[in-house]
């Protein structure tokens, strides 16, 4: 059962770092989005869709640093990193969505640290997705009703891809979309180079727990439900077919 595992302990999680970071988090959002809106980047998501990767890239395209768990206010222009829409009236914006075939089996491996899955890690993950799936732990709601939210705020958002070329077209479009103009060819090369370093995504799947099938029958189609849920939650004019195509992947 998933209560036998521990879940990966986080000293960045406790208490009192919760509380500070917590307000200086709703301090950042109000400069972010009145004297900072121009100049300040968002990147969200539902956790584990990509958003640390987009960050990188959009911080070395930018100029731009990351600041991560911090518990002090950014009171200067900045790529914001997180899950939470309230982005107010910010000027870039930029939603990511992953599949959640993809996204569950990656939060799994984050929460309970497993590297070399076995066969009896496909169970345990069938009841950590019940779980996960009547009650998000990371994120402020359900999975499809975060995405519908932020389509409804944000416009059509980033649909996540390990091809660069896809990411790469994506981010180009978007960012002409909101500065009027793009260097495409700049764009292309950070995707690619996936950044290193500082800036780098903090947490990376394991290439066993990549590969691990994790799906039964009966978690299958619990994760395809809430794909049909996200259908029905969209705006008029549903989803469009290249997400439905890459979301199923």
């Amino acid at each position: 059962m998933v209560n036998a595992l521990v879940p990966v302990k986080d000293a960045r999680k406790g208490r009192m770092q919760w509380l500070a970071r917590g307000m200086a988090s709703h301090a950042t959002r109000i400069y972010a989005g009145s004297v900072g809106r121009n100049a300040t980047v968002a990147v969200c998501g539902f956790p584990r869709s990509g958003t640390s990767w987009i960050s990188a890239v959009l911080a070395a395209y930018y100029d731009l640093p990351v600041p991560r768990h911090y518990v002090v206010p950014q009171f200067r222009p900045h790529v914001m990193h997180g899950h939470d829409l309230r982005l107010g009236r910010l000027g870039r914006v930029f939603y990511m969505v992953r599949s959640p075939f993809d996204l569950y089996p990656s939060l799994f491996v984050k929460r309970f640290g497993i590297s070399d899955p076995t066969g009896s890690s496909r169970d345990q993950f069938a009841a950590f997705l019940r779980a996960e799936l009547a009650d998000p732990h990371e994120a402020p709601c359900p999975w499809p009703d975060h995405v519908a939210r932020a389509c409804r705020q944000f416009g059509p958002p980033l649909v996540y891809t390990r091809d660069v070329r896809r990411m790469s077209d994506q981010l180009t479009s978007r960012i002409q979309r909101t500065d009027g103009s793009c260097d495409r060819e700049r764009v292309l090369r950070l995707v690619s180079a996936r950044p290193k370093g500082a800036r780098a995504p903090t947490t990376v799947t394991p290439q066993l727990a990549r590969k691990f099938d994790w799906f039964t029958t009966d978690s299958r189609r619990l994760v395809a439900a809430q794909l049909e849920r996200l259908q029905e939650l969209l705006p008029t004019g549903g989803m469009p077919k290249d997400w439905v195509e890459e979301l199923k992947r």
